[in-house]
């Protein structure tokens, strides 16, 4: 079969020369088989010259079936239809023109000559052309009165897409006049080029009276498969019995026509023709009227499982996995466990040359049943052979230099991997795969943040590049070393999570220390360099290293890392306060704090704090890997999780942690300060109640008031307990508080629930409204005007204590609106994104630092307004931190490489504010003094 190779895609509206060019048939027979059922009539909708259905020889051109695509037909219609997709440009046309000479509604010449010299001198812009036509449409509206024949025109208005309603001015003493196809037709043909071009439809090579169907094309057999369910029986598609509606309703109004001349049935089968034709095109026309249940034309295009989104750039793909995941503390944090069944599944092609020929000779004759393999080989002349046990005696004559050995997946080949729903572009990064027998793809925990996945039964998908150029892409754009920040605001999203921060934290404290023996267990990779750098913090009467100081020699980095200047090592400063510590000391300074709430770190030493989510943690720009960015590879930061979830994981395994009931058991001081908090409250609660009443009570004002006040009473109750939690428990003999503490798990308002009190069960961020005569609850008694304070949705107990009856009735109120709301909410996000995306997809930066969209229109003159990547905004962080001198000024030379090195950062960040203090601390002095 000979190859043809498309050049361009040109789309326009045939003519109804064109269709007839193109077409192999016109159908005129409307019985599709004969009697016997077993083979279709010429000149049926089902003309073997349309193409064939089964495993035949096409009776066109001749070709097999599964080369055969089908050819179209044609059926010639009695009466002209217009074209349902250009219904409101036919409009726009018939305003504009006159309805008796079909001349532009323009006032003089000189409109049109100046609305063609604006077209032609914007003939490349089309934001430009568009507002011109537009201009022209709003002038043609103005002007009523023909200039050529003086014929007064009116509004054109559609009568549900069948025709248009000349609407003249009655002074005149004008009829109304209906414009049907016909009518329509007549006015389009007598439309001059001059005109047209201003009307905007002669650019694309077509005349405007193509807009009216004479012919409609007949799609071929292939897309309507007539399904034989038995002998006698078909099951025909639904596109096919439509045509076969249109065009027995077609064969009625040309009898009509020929025979009887009956206006009124004319008329009438005229317009059921036209509503054929449209439910045709667009079975949702008068779908409700004649309760329609078929898919037609648009229905087939259109839509999430439609040609387009769904076929054609639909997500079923060749070289594709998916699996469940689960978590794999000791992988790379670029790499991804696979499964060897899917290795051998999938493949990559590999050129075999002079360098490779070896390796992949040993594969060509392990075959597919053995791993490492080969699936199949392409020859030179491009013929695919599957390596099977028939053709094993062969497989040496496939090892031929110039073959494309489609091999077996190895350990470090890039793959792409994907969760879904993919909400943002880290949902799809490149990672290099390790060979595992179990069947699960298996992933470091600190990956799942930008895939927002876990590991409660979620399932992803791998993807393999297959080509030496696609996976050099895939693994400079989307490698996990270099999308570990968040293009929205540039927080760190690959970073120790969950339990890794409660080992971290626990690790960190004061009172952890490890002898010789157990250190040697922990880092046994860098024993050597721990013993020699750093010596023990108690030397008597047992040699002891704390908890800080491994950490330490396990966070910070390559000791061998050098910065730029070749001769002083790369120190790491930092100082921030935990979250917790908040909660507590507010006024705490760092070096006395008393639960170690700051974090201080001075020459790659942690002096002083534990470290939590705020150091260590995702969702954060001024966290540890934050700052050390700039001074440290992307690779040197991942490599120090990576250290940091091996360490925890060795030490954890045998230290343990826990969470049991006591953890959430309040004591008898605790229980006796909720009690007076939740008194005092009360008691609040009966004095606003009282001014209520001495006021006008059906005040909506008052009764707005009354409820603010009150909210504000029952969340201060909440937060008032939740700092005695905090404060009263012991945060290093209590697993709940660690874990609320260092940002693993929960927050102070869980403690609450879980301890003390569920507090205000809230619908609609109000109180429970009351129900029929003053009631909330079944239960309760009518007309109950003044309610105790518990009795709208107020729970005192917490889930430790328990809840009756009425609190459990509250709480699933709640809980029940709270499901409603996520089910609801994320279908409605979902669609929202996916219309902003659509809209914005085609927005880009261009060289000239402007953002502008495919047709040219400036957004922003600058992006963001300081043409700075939101992705690098930790990195101000750490510039603004970063001591630049690192303790260089005892050297001049040194001195102006440090300078050089600062003007360097603030070339692309002169925007800020720090970059002026940055400057400011320049030594000029020094400078001038270097020979």
């Amino acid at each position: 079969m000979q190859k043809n190779f498309i050049h361009e895609i040109e789309f326009k509206i045939f003519s109804r020369e064109e269709i007839s060019g193109y077409s192999t048939i016109q159908l005129t027979n409307s019985n599709i088989f004969l009697k016997d059922k077993n083979t279709s009539q010429e000149g049926s909708l089902l003309d073997e010259k349309l193409g064939n259905i089964r495993n035949q020889i096409c009776s066109f051109c001749k070709d097999k079936f599964k080369f055969c695509q089908g050819h179209y037909g044609h059926l010639r219609l009695s009466m002209p239809v217009l074209n349902l997709g250009f219904i409101k440009t036919i409009q726009c046309i018939l305003q504009m023109v006159c309805k008796r000479c079909s001349s532009l509604l323009l006032r003089s010449s000189k409109e049109k000559i100046h609305f063609s010299f604006l077209l032609g001198k914007n003939s490349n812009n089309k934001v430009e052309k568009k507002k011109i036509y537009f201009n022209i449409l709003e002038k043609c509206k103005s002007h009523r009165k023909c200039p050529n024949c003086e014929f007064s025109n009116g509004k054109i208005r559609k009568i549900s897409n069948l025709a248009f309603l000349h609407d003249i001015d009655n002074s005149k003493n004008e009829i109304n006049e209906i414009l049907g196809p016909l009518k329509i037709f007549q006015i389009f043909s007598k439309i001059n080029a001059e005109d047209l071009e201003l009307i905007g439809v002669n650019d694309y090579g077509f005349r405007i009276e193509n807009l009216i169907f004479f012919f409609i094309p007949i799609p071929p057999s292939i897309i309507r498969p007539s399904i034989r369910i038995d002998t006698y029986t078909t099951n025909e598609d639904d596109l096919t019995i439509k045509l076969a509606s249109i065009q027995n309703t077609n064969k009625k109004l040309k009898y009509e026509l020929e025979q009887n001349m009956n206006y009124n049935r004319i008329k009438e089968l005229w317009t059921f023709l036209q509503i054929e034709c449209y439910q045709y095109f667009d079975s949702d026309f008068f779908q409700k009227k004649f309760n329609l249940k078929f898919q037609g034309v648009f229905q087939r295009l259109k839509g999430k499982n439609g040609r387009f989104r769904g076929t054609l750039i639909g997500k079923r793909v060749d070289f594709s996995a998916r699996t469940v995941i689960s978590p794999d503390p000791n992988l790379f944090l670029s790499q991804i466990g696979i499964p060897i069944i899917i290795c051998k599944n999938l493949s990559f092609p590999e050129k075999l040359n002079f360098y490779n020929y070896e390796r992949l000779k040993r594969c060509i004759l392990r075959g597919n049943d053995r791993y490492p393999g080969v699936v199949s080989v392409i020859t030179r002349d491009n013929k695919k052979i599957f390596l099977n046990k028939s053709n094993k005696k062969n497989m040496m004559f496939f090892s031929k230099i110039g073959n494309s050995i489609q091999r077996h997946l190895v350990k470090n080949d890039i793959i792409l991997f994907n969760r879904q729903p993919s909400l943002h572009r880290l949902s799809i990064m490149a990672h290099r795969i390790r060979i595992f027998k179990e069947k699960t793809f298996r992933l470091n925990h600190c990956v799942c943040k930008p895939y927002n996945a876990d590991f409660d039964g979620d399932e992803m998908n791998l993807h393999v590049p297959q080509s030496e150029t696609s996976r050099t892409e895939a693994i400079t754009l989307l490698n996990s070393y270099n999308n570990f920040y968040t293009p929205r605001n540039g927080e760190i999203l690959i970073a120790c999570s969950q339990d890794f921060l409660s080992y971290s934290f626990i690790l960190t404290s004061r009172n952890i220390f490890f002898n010789k023996e157990e250190v040697t267990g922990l880092i046994s990779g860098e024993v050597s360099d721990l013993f020699n750098n750093i010596l023990p913090a108690i030397l008597k009467p047992k040699i002891l290293w704390t908890g800080k100081q491994i950490f330490s020699e396990i966070l910070f980095f390559d000791k061998n890392y050098y910065h730029l200047n070749l001769i002083k090592k790369q120190k790491t400063n930092y100082q921030i306060r935990e979250k917790f510590t908040s909660r507590q000391f507010n006024t705490c300074s760092p070096f006395v704090c008393p639960i170690e709430g700051w974090t201080i770190i001075k020459n790659n030493l942690i002096l002083s704090g534990r470290l939590g989510k705020t150091s260590l943690g995702t969702g954060n720009k001024m966290s540890l890997f934050s700052f050390s960015r700039n001074n440290n590879s992307a690779s040197e930061i991942l490599n120090s999780i990576l250290k940091i979830s091996i360490l925890n994981q060795n030490w954890f395994s045998n230290y343990g942690f826990s969470f049991s009931i006591n953890n959430v058991k309040p004591s008898k001081v605790i229980c006796k300060k909720k009690e007076q908090i939740i008194s005092k409250a009360k008691n609040v609660h009966q004095s606003l109640n009282y001014k209520k009443k001495i006021t006008n009570k059906n005040s909506l004002m008052v009764l707005d008031t009354f409820e603010e006040k009150l909210n504000i009473i029952l969340n201060s109750v909440k937060g008032d307990l939740g700092r005695i939690c905090v404060t009263t428990k012991n945060i290093d003999n209590n697993s709940a508080s660690i874990m609320v503490a260092s940002g693993s798990k929960g927050s102070q308002l869980n403690l609450v629930q879980m301890m003390l009190t569920l507090g205000q069960q809230m619908i609609s961020a109000k109180r429970i409204l009351n129900g029929f005569s003053y009631r909330i609850l079944p239960s309760q008694s009518f007309k109950k005007e003044n309610m105790l304070f518990n009795e709208k949705g107020l729970i005192e107990n917490s889930f430790y204590s328990g809840l009756d009856s009425k609190e459990f009735f509250f709480h699933s109120m709640a809980g029940r609106e709270g499901l409603i709301d996520t089910a609801v909410k994320t279908a409605e996000i979902g669609y929202l994104q996916r219309r902003l995306v659509k809209s914005l997809e085609d927005i880009s930066i261009m060289n000239d630092s402007t953002v502008r969209d495919s047709f040219g229109r400036i957004y922003q003159f600058t992006f963001g307004g300081d043409n700075v990547n939101p992705e690098n905004f930790s990195k101000f962080y750490s510039i603004n931190s970063f001591d630049f001198s690192l303790k260089l000024k005892k050297s001049t030379d040194n001195y102006l490489l440090y300078v050089f090195l600062r003007a360097h950062f603030l070339r692309f960040f002169d925007s800020l504010t720090f970059s002026i203090n940055l400057r400011n601390k320049i030594n000029f002095e020094k400078i001038l003094n270097i020979k």
